[in-house]
């Protein structure tokens, strides 16, 4: 599986009804040519916020909320597992996209073989952690863990095949993303799933 194909399994698993938020630069160029809906949430330099937000979401809005993230976006900034670990009943479905790289330029060496993500998830209180290497096995993951979502719940997909070369940057303003999910996510249906 390589990125492109993670990303088509978690927009094809997800409806309009489920915030995701991409995690910055190549993710969210992917997530846009794949499939560009009103509940994607591309979070553009801002490296290691993406749980931050998704967890605002979750807590806002109580609906199964995606985070797709990379390895190395997260291990620059693992605190958004630590919060979301103390939350028990947040519906959070946490996707690092595992590489082995780190960074976007991959100029560093990678550090996939040094930070445990998944012990950390663990430790910081997730019961639900998942890991693999096959895309339909990562597909039933991410359905499955959809349609049953109380918890927060993490699932790294390692991603062992090279990417298509990198689409272009998205086509529009970061600020009319924005703007366009936050207009989603303020339909009565799209609030809250107590409403």
């Amino acid at each position: 599986m390589n990125k492109t194909a993670a990303i088509q399994a978690i927009i094809s698993a997800t409806s309009t009804a489920q915030p995701v938020v991409f995690t910055t630069d190549t993710t969210c160029r992917i997530a846009q040519v794949v499939e560009d809906r009103p509940n994607h949430f591309y979070l553009t330099a801002s490296i290691g916020l993406a749980g931050s937000l998704g967890i605002g979401i979750a807590l806002e809005t109580r609906r199964p909320t995606v985070i797709v993230d990379s390895y190395s976006n997260l291990v620059r900034n693992p605190v958004g597992l630590i919060t979301a670990g103390t939350l028990v009943d947040l519906p959070l479905i946490h996707i690092v996209l595992d590489d082995g790289l780190y960074g976007s330029e991959h100029a560093s060496p990678p550090p996939s073989d040094r930070a445990d993500v998944l012990a950390l998830a663990r430790a910081s209180g997730y019961t639900d952690v998942s890991t693999t290497t096959q895309l339909d096995k990562f597909s039933n993951l991410v359905r499955g863990k959809l349609a049953h979502c109380q918890s927060p719940v993490l699932v790294r997909a390692v991603l062992t095949h090279p990417d298509s070369p990198m689409p272009y940057p998205l086509d529009s303003d970061p600020a009319m993303h924005a703007s366009r999910f936050h207009a989603h996510l303020s339909i009565p249906e799209n609030r809250s799933a107590a409403a």
